[in-house]
């Protein structure tokens, strides 16, 4: 019932955010802005957008050598597999699907794999909070973006400052974990310290200085790569705002996905991306082709990739056993 919620959740949050985004569009206007785009610019789009994804891969596979000895070559594998889960079926699967691979392959707990998930999308969230703020903050409020910016912001460092004291006191946390779990019924407290436990150990990379650093410099990198990605599609529309203001464009499109929706984040990703192209003085309908276009752009490609890569794995029921595939195709938890 809960999932189920969830999902009804997300369809009527897309559907509102539609709406907003498409209500006093000019259609004709829109398919003759679509219409005049120059395609070698979304193909050169390409090569930023890759490289973000593969310092996502290093980042990743830097998360996890504190654990197991994974190559670089299936870490970026299998982030592809998961944001192609992600971008096909709702409330984020493909983060579980990422942690019951590596479970499957390496034997290692998924607890503690999602502990390196959490890190990812923290240090990502803070990472466009940052951006975003300092956009807003060079152009001039924004009755739309301001709170989106000041929520995640606040959000996202209470997050990380959080998970970052959890790496630091790992020690102290276990040997009061009693005292933190009283409060859970007997019969589930075993389950729940050894999932604690495993998921503390998947936050040690940020206990060195130099992991914390190599961690917040790749997040910045791919995002800024990733921007270098929608200047190239602006350029494609022959959009003529600085480059540097393609940050707060990728900040508010990807922040927006926090909340719920369906699958690929569609509708707060356009709604909220389209506003900080109007605030940047684009016209309505080039604003609404741009997004549409560009969110096109980082879903498809991930998603056909992730899926062949996901069928070249092994057979499905091998990599994750029976039953959990059917919770993921389902959408159900177990």
């Amino acid at each position: 019932m809960g999932n189920k919620v969830r999902f009804l959740t997300g369809i009527i949050v897309s559907t509102f955010f539609l709406i907003l985004l498409l209500r006093d569009i000019d259609f004709i206007q829109l398919i003759e802005v679509i219409s005049s785009i120059q395609i070698l610019w979304i193909c050169a789009a390409m090569v930023p957008y890759m490289f973000a994804l593969i310092l996502r891969a290093l980042r990743w596979s830097s998360l996890l050598k504190n654990s197991i000895d994974i190559s670089f070559s299936e870490s970026m594998s299998i982030i592809m597999i998961g944001y192609a889960t992600n971008n096909l079926l709702p409330i984020r699967l493909g983060e579980i699907l990422r942690a019951i691979i590596i479970e499957k392959r390496y034997a290692t707990p998924k607890m503690q794999v999602m502990g390196t998930i959490v890190i990812e999308r923290l240090f990502d969230g803070l990472v466009l909070a940052i951006f975003l703020t300092i956009i807003i903050a060079t152009l001039g409020n924004s009755s739309i973006l301001q709170p989106l910016a000041i929520v995640a912001g606040i959000g996202f460092t209470l997050g990380t400052f959080f998970i970052a004291l959890l790496a630091l006191k790992a020690s102290l946390v276990r040997k009061k974990m009693h005292v933190i779990l009283s409060f859970t019924p007997n019969k589930f407290r075993p389950y729940l310290r050894q999932w604690l436990s495993n998921f503390i150990t998947g936050l040690l990379a940020l206990r060195k200085l130099k992991g914390f650093v190599s961690i917040i410099s790749l997040s910045f990198l791919s995002w800024a790569l990733e921007a270098i990605a929608f200047w190239f599609v602006g350029l494609s529309f022959g959009l003529s705002i600085h480059p540097l203001t393609y940050l707060g464009v990728v900040s508010a499109a990807n922040l927006a996905m926090v909340a719920p929706s369906t699958s690929g984040g569609v509708g707060p990703f356009e709604f909220f991306g389209s506003e900080m192209l109007i605030l940047l003085g684009i016209g309505s309908a080039t604003a609404v082709a741009f997004i549409i276009t560009v969110h096109i752009f980082v879903l498809l490609p991930v998603t056909l990739i992730g899926l062949i890569l996901f069928w070249r794995l092994e057979a499905s029921s091998q990599i994750i056993g029976t039953s959990k595939w059917n919770f993921l195709r389902n959408g159900r938890s177990s």
